[in-house]
């Protein structure tokens, strides 16, 4: 975990009656925080970050922005796909990893934290091991893997 891991927490626990379960679950469980977990965010890399502006032929001007974000598991068993739905914002700083680059161009996740923006938005926020960084502002999300 990371340094301010149960601060973190408790900060959610805080605000837990304005996050839906399912965003509160990847924000809290432990499970997609840890080392040594097949379900952990922390470790995996950047597969596919796919950005939608999802229009209505009969009414093009009426669209919203979608984020399709692809990871490979730390244990290379699964993509875990996270899809996030009326995105209000994004900002992806991409930078090579010196560390090892011919492994993962943006190096594997540090940290990942879910925050409440107020209005019924979220904000994700990611940190790669090469300093590469990753936020998006989004209403809401869905979150499915796929095993290899």
């Amino acid at each position: 975990m990371w340094a301010d891991f149960d601060r973190y927490i408790e900060e959610l626990k805080s605000k837990r009656s304005l996050i839906p379960e399912h965003i509160y679950d990847l924000a809290t469980s432990v499970e997609r925080h840890e080392l040594s977990n097949p379900l952990s965010l922390h470790d995996s890399w950047l597969d596919a970050y796919t950005v939608r502006e999802k229009r209505n032929p009969e009414r093009p001007f009426e669209c919203s922005a979608a984020i399709e974000l692809r990871l490979l598991g730390q244990m290379h068993d699964r993509y875990m796909v996270i899809n996030y739905i009326d995105v209000a914002s994004h900002k992806f700083i991409g930078s090579q990893n010196d560390f090892n680059a011919t492994d993962t161009f943006h190096g594997d996740i540090l940290k990942h934290a879910i925050d409440v923006l107020g209005d019924g938005t979220f904000r994700h926020e990611m940190e790669f091991r090469s300093g590469s960084t990753l936020s998006i502002d989004f209403k809401d999300l869905e979150i499915k893997e796929e095993m290899i």
